[in-house]
Parts: C-alpha cells; sequence; structure tokens
C-alpha cells in the first residue's frame, strides 16, 4: 500500500512538470524529492501517519531548511480513522495530508479543514467576521447565542484562533458570507540547530576544520550538507559495494537540488561515480580551506562529465 502511494504520488509529481527523486529503496527519511521552479517538496510517505518517528520528522525539518524546501507527510490513515480528504493533519510540525488533499493542492486548491485532537478546525478571515458581525448589528454575545457558543469563544475567533467548523458554517450561514480561509501547508519547524560543531567521523571533523558549516544526518540520503558557497552533498562509503550505492544516491539527489557531492572513503583514491567525487579520508588532510576541495571537486565534475569510472 505505502510503496502504490508513493508510485503514484511520483507519477503526478511528474505528470505536472516536477523534477522528481525517490529513496524508497534506500530507507530513508525521504522517499521523494521534488522541484518545480521555487516549488520544492521533500516528502515522506507512510501508511499509518502516526508511526512517523521524531528524530525522522526532525530531519525532515532540517532537510527542508537547508535546501529551502516544504516537508510534507503523505499519509492513508492513522491508527483509528482513515485520513480526510480537504483536511490537513499534522505530525511534529509538519503537514500531512492523503494523496487526494496533495493532489488537489497541486492543482491550486488548498485544503479547508484542519485535524486538531481529533476534531475538524478551520481559520477564518478574522477582520471579515468583525466587518460582517458589525454589518448586522450584533454584539460578540448576541453572535454567539445565535450559532450556540460563548462570548468568549467568538471573540476568540476575531483574534485568529482556529474555529470549531460547524461553528464556522453557522456563522457563515448566519451573515450570510464567506470568512473561512484555506489552509496554508507550511510547516512548522521545530528544529533548534541545523549545523553541528561535533563530529562522530574523523572525515566530517576535518570538513569542519575546513571552515565549512555542516548539517549532519542519520537517516537522510546523504551523511552532510555543507553550504559554504556552494551546497556540497557529503556520504561515507566503505568498500566497493558501499562506495557505490552512496555515490548513486547523491546522484538522485543532484537531479533535484543543484549541488556538489562527494563520497569519502578510507580506501579508494579520487575518482568518480557520474559526477560524485570519490575521495580518499587521508587526502583531506591535504587540504587547507574548504575552497580548495572544491575547486578539486569541480575540476572532477569537468573531467568526467561524459563518462563515469570507478
Amino acid at each position: 500500500m505505502r510503496e502504490e502511494l508513493l508510485a503514484k504520488t511520483v507519477q503526478l509529481l511528474h505528470s505536472l512538470g516536477f523534477t522528481v527523486s525517490s529513496f524508497l529503496e534506500f530507507n530513508s527519511c525521504i522517499d521523494i524529492a521534488a522541484k518545480k521552479n521555487d516549488s520544492a517538496f521533500i516528502i515522506k510517505v507512510l501508511s499509518n501517519i502516526d508511526s512517523l518517528r521524531p528524530e525522522t520528522a526532525m530531519e525532515l525539518h532540517k532537510a527542508a531548511a537547508i535546501f529551502h524546501a516544504t516537508p510534507i507527510i503523505l499519509g492513508e490513515k492513522t491508527k483509528t480513522v482513515t485520513l480526510e480528504t480537504n483536511t490537513r493533519y499534522e505530525r511534529f510540525g509538519i503537514p500531512v495530508f492523503s494523496k487526494e488533499t496533495f493532489t488537489d493542492f497541486l492543482y491550486g486548491k488548498n485544503p479547508m479543514f484542519r485535524s486538531f485532537k481529533g476534531k475538524q478546525t478551520v481559520q477564518l478571515d478574522a477582520q471579515q467576521l468583525v466587518l460582517e458581525r458589525q454589518k448586522k448589528q450584533l454584539s460578540q454575545q448576541e453572535l454567539g447565542e445565535k450559532i450556540g457558543v460563548t462570548t468568549q469563544t467568538i471573540h476568540r475567533y476575531e483574534n485568529g484562533h482556529p474555529a470549531d467548523a460547524q461553528d464556522a458554517q453557522k456563522i457563515e450561514s448566519l451573515l450570510s458570507c464567506r470568512i473561512i480561509s484555506p489552509q496554508t501547508i507550511q510547516s512548522e519547524s521545530n528544529v533548534e540547530k541545523i549545523f553541528e560543531t561535533h563530529f562522530s567521523e574523523p572525515a566530517l571533523e576535518k570538513l569542519f576544520e575546513l571552515g565549512v558549516p555542516l548539517a549532519q544526518f542519520e537517516h537522510a540520503p546523504f551523511k552532510a550538507v555543507s553550504t559554504p558557497t556552494e551546497s556540497l552533498l557529503i556520504n561515507l562509503g566503505k568498500d566497493h559495494r558501499d562506495i557505490h550505492r552512496k555515490a548513486l544516491i547523491l546522484e538522485k539527489t543532484k537531479t533535484v537540488f543543484k549541488a556538489h557531492s562527494i563520497v569519502i572513503s578510507k580506501e579508494y583514491k579520487l575518482h568518480n561515480i557520474g559526477q560524485t567525487t570519490i575521495i580518499a579520508e587521508e587526502e583531506l588532510e591535504s587540504y587547507s580551506k574548504i575552497q580548495e576541495l572544491l575547486k578539486e571537486i569541480q575540476k572532477q565534475e569537468q573531467k568526467n562529465e561524459k563518462k563515469t569510472t570507478f
């Protein structure tokens, strides 16, 4: 079921002109990366959205911040119910949608409802609510009495608090106006820091010493990302097979997010797989500045632009 949802989502994004990469086979916190013009998404696909782990959510937030993308969870159900269409859910500050709702969004229709503690809420145009109430010459108390809520509830709605969906529909009917605003898809990031200063891997420590900020990952398609003047995707490789696999993951990432890429290994000298440079860990000692390493990476990219070697 999850695989089918992912395949259909990839197909949908392709059909709308997005550049798309899928990482399902890599057991990553990112299943889909997609970009079209200024719109970029980092997507995790889950059958049960309650199976999302805090560490996965944190890395989704972090990757989205680095690549200026919107993190999204696509799912089918919670532990107890099937996801409603036209509704925004949320887990760890990340917007969650059914595929149908996400499809509508891509076609320009934002969801109207938000699920909060099992109830459907909506966002009201608070200023419009005040104006329409005053047009009808109703006080907050009178409006509340007519729809069956307290004065305090109307006061909260007029100050921008989410409204119960049924209350909002009653208000619209009574005031003969539209005051329900569509939901946004922006995430509420709770990532305290993106870049690290301490690393368990000596290779990453050396890169950091070259003067490059590094964001470290445990569950992403890459081990680290740096953003000096240009983005650099980094993986650590072990044997021949692992290096090849890690390089191909970076190649897939680069089809969506423009970046240079390297795999650092203890066993192999400087060469490449596709447009990903493979560099021996010991060779990092020969560089004193990140610009020197980037220059060498660019040289390898140009040299191997039309051929792949290993």
